[in-house]
């Protein structure tokens, strides 16, 4: 059974807004993407994993110290800097326990910058929806797993095609508090992804 909950977006697409392959590949228009849209931000921290997935895990924003962090490359989630974060290590460890590679789905956030930066206006939150729903087009999801009601609802507000499968899963922090066991947590994963184990 799966213990989340799916949704589909009720919200239409805007045709006029598909983006013109030109030729390139995923990661060429990504980068394109970033430099135009993102320019004003000396640094930022955006996707890892395959650009090919049919599944995009997405939650809310990366931590200040991995952008203060040397070792972070321009426009690449580290995911070696994952693993230092708490919330990081719990999903490392669901998905070792579900024999899945990490590397193998593509992992982004709403928000390319701390949250408490990004959120401050309006303007800048509509930047960064804008950038998500272009994103999304270029990737091209099935599936979009969302970590936490806060990014949960951020999907809700795009423009996005309305066949994509949204999914909501509790974010690994509500583990780290005690929320809920870590085998749980594994389960609700399990299904979310459709594991057949």
């Amino acid at each position: 059974m799966w213990l989340g909950r799916d949704y589909k977006m009720m919200k239409l697409t805007n045709n006029e807004k598909q983006l013109r392959l030109n030729d390139k590949s995923k990661e060429e228009l990504l980068r394109d993407l970033y430099c135009k849209r993102l320019s004003n931000y000396s640094k930022i921290i955006t996707y890892f994993g395959n650009v090919n997935s049919k599944i995009m895990i997405l939650g809310l924003a990366p931590v200040q110290e991995h952008l203060d962090s040397d070792s972070k490359s321009a426009f690449k989630f580290d995911l070696s800097l994952q693993q230092e974060t708490k919330s990081g290590s719990i999903i490392i460890k669901v998905f070792k326990e579900l024999d899945l590679d990490i590397k193998d789905y593509f992992w982004n956030n709403c928000y390319k910058i701390p949250i408490e930066i990004a959120a401050k206006t309006q303007e800048q939150k509509i930047i960064f929806q804008k950038l998500l729903e272009d994103e999304i087009e270029i990737i091209e999801p099935d599936t979009i797993i969302c970590l936490g009601t806060v990014s949960f609802d951020f999907v809700k507000s795009l423009d996005i095609d309305v066949n994509i499968n949204i999914k909501y899963i509790m974010h690994p922090a509500y583990v780290l508090r005690g929320g809920i066991t870590i085998s749980n947590y594994v389960n609700y994963w399990k299904n979310a992804m459709e594991v057949k184990k």
